[in-house]
C-alpha cells in the first residue's frame, strides 16, 4: 500500500530583531498620521515630533540589531536649508566602504514649525527667546552633539558642519552615552535663521545608556534629568 509523504512545509516566525524593526516603523507611521489628522495644533504637533522620534530611536536600534554593527541618528543641522532642525535620519557603518556610513530608509520630517533644539544656544542659525520661558539646561538636547567629519564620513550631501549626530547605538541596543532629544515650537526668520520663542512649550525623551528611551511632557521635567 502506498502512503502519499506529508507535503513539506516551514513556519518562519519573526524574530526579535525584525520586530524592533518593524515597531519602529509602525511607530513613526502612526505619530505621522495622528498630526495630519489632528491638523494646526502646536501641542498635537508636539507629541507628533516626539512619537516620531522615538520611533527612529527603535529603528536604528532595530537596524544596529539586524547588521550587527553601529546607528546613529543625525539631524540636518544647516541653517539654510528648509529641513534645517527638522530632518532626521538613522545611518550605519557601510560595508562596502570601511570607515564611511551610510543613510538607512527614509528620512524623517517633524511637523512644521517644530524643530529639534540643538546641543547648545550657539548654534549658527537659532535664536533663543526667553520670552515664553528661560531655557535652562535641562532644555538641550544632549544626546545630539556637532558632528566631527569621521561621523559623516561618506554621507551624500552632508558635512561635518552641517549635521548633528546622536550618541553611538550598538548592535546591543546600548549607548556609548545617555542623554535627551528636546523638541519645541520655532518660527522661521528670514531666509536662513530660526527662532526658538517658548522654553515651556517643550517635550522630548530621555534616552538611557540601555537605549531605552523615555517620553518627558512637561517643559520642568527636563531640569530634573541630569544626563
Amino acid at each position: 500500500m502506498n502512503r502519499s509523504k506529508p507535503i513539506p512545509h516551514t513556519n518562519r516566525a519573526f524574530t526579535l530583531i525584525e520586530l524592533l524593526v518593524v515597531i519602529g516603523i509602525i511607530a513613526i507611521l502612526a505619530a505621522g498620521i495622528g498630526v495630519a489628522l489632528r491638523g494646526n495644533n502646536p501641542d498635537a504637533s508636539l507629541r507628533g515630533a516626539q512619537g516620531l522620534i522615538s520611533g527612529v530611536l527603535s529603528g536604528a536600534r532595530g537596524q544596529a540589531a539586524l547588521t550587527q554593527s553601529n546607528a546613529r541618528i543625525i539631524v540636518q543641522a544647516d541653517s539654510t536649508r528648509d529641513d534645517f532642525l527638522r530632518s532626521i535620519r538613522v545611518i550605519i557603518p557601510d560595508t562596502a566602504a570601511p570607515g564611511q556610513w551610510k543613510q538607512v530608509g527614509a528620512e524623517v520630517i517633524l511637523p512644521p514649525n517644530v524643530y529639534v533644539v540643538p546641543h547648545t544656544n550657539t548654534l549658527t542659525g537659532v535664536t533663543f527667546d526667553s520670552t515664553n520661558g528661560t531655557w535652562n539646561v535641562g532644555r538641550y538636547s544632549t544626546f545630539l552633539r556637532p558632528a566631527v567629519a569621521a561621523d559623516v564620513a561618506g554621507l551624500v550631501n552632508a558635512s561635518a558642519s552641517t549635521i548633528l549626530v546622536s550618541g553611538t547605538i550598538s548592535a546591543l541596543g546600548t549607548v556609548d552615552s545617555s542623554g535627551r532629544i528636546v523638541v519645541t515650537p520655532g518660527r522661521a526668520s528670514g531666509a536662513s535663521s530660526v527662532v526658538l520663542d517658548n522654553a515651556s512649550a517643550v517635550r522630548g525623551l530621555s534616552v538611557s545608556r540601555y537605549g531605552v528611551a523615555t517620553l518627558v511632557n512637561e517643559a520642568e521635567s527636563f531640569d530634573q534629568i541630569t544626563n
